[in-house]
């Protein structure tokens, strides 16, 4: 992987305690949507670095990643750094594109913080018009923890064959009516019942690896098969 130097410029909460830093797009610096870089940045101990998926499209005037405050030293000094201090950039690197459905429609099941790449493919393709017939099963504990909420609404409202189903944990408080919500975690009943055609659709699934084992398992259980789910897995946020 190549190394680029990057000027952080800013950062805004997004979540509880989730938050978006946008880094200048060095020169020469190009990547999928889908892909992730190695972000390292000194601290008082030395150099630390962690992979993150962009969760920005290519071609927006900063590059954005989005994850979990957990308080761990990477954290901390990810969210110490000040305007225009620089940080080394190493990649692209990853599978997790369109490339691997083939020209297949799609579904997305998505955990957590582990929607990011989902939002940069879904508004690259979104974008030029390449997006085909997609269904997102995004998973959250409650309705509160949903990233990217509005923008996976306007994207629904404005990209024709786009579904989003937001499938909660607890709706505690929410009209348990709520259009296009799943109350409970994504199982292969789930899927089923929210995604036309599944059996046809080329699978992408990422998030915690507990959460990328159980998609798998329940894809198993429709009778998909192994190569036509592409995993990408978030350890160690």
């Amino acid at each position: 992987m190549r190394i680029f130097n990057a000027l952080f410029e800013r950062k805004t909460e997004v979540g509880p305690s989730v938050k978006s830093f946008y880094f200048s797009v060095p020169e020469g610096f190009t990547y999928k949507p889908g892909q992730y870089g190695i972000f390292e940045l000194e601290s008082g101990g030395g150099a630390l670095s962690k992979p993150f998926s962009f969760s920005s499209p290519p071609g927006t005037p900063l590059l954005e990643i989005t994850t979990i405050m957990s308080g761990s030293d990477y954290k901390n000094a990810l969210d110490a750094l000040e305007k225009g201090e620089s940080i080394r950039l190493r990649g692209p690197a990853g599978s997790f594109t369109l490339e691997a459905a083939e020209g297949r429609d799609i579904c997305f099941l998505a955990g957590g913080i582990g929607v990011t790449p989902v939002k940069s493919i879904i508004q690259a393709a979104a974008e030029n018009g390449s997006l085909p017939d997609t269904v997102l099963i995004y998973a959250n504990r409650n309705v509160e923890r949903i990233v990217f909420r509005d923008i996976f609404e306007e994207l629904e409202r404005e990209t024709p064959g786009l579904r989003v189903v937001n499938a909660v944990s607890s709706l505690e408080g929410e009209d348990p009516g709520l259009p296009g919500f799943e109350p409970g975690r994504i199982d292969d009943s789930m899927i089923k019942r929210r995604v036309p055609g599944y059996s046809e659709r080329q699978f992408y699934s990422v998030g915690p690896p507990p959460f990328t084992r159980a998609m798998l398992d329940a894809a198993s259980r429709l009778g998909i098969e192994s190569g036509r789910v592409t995993t990408e897995k978030f350890a160690g946020y």
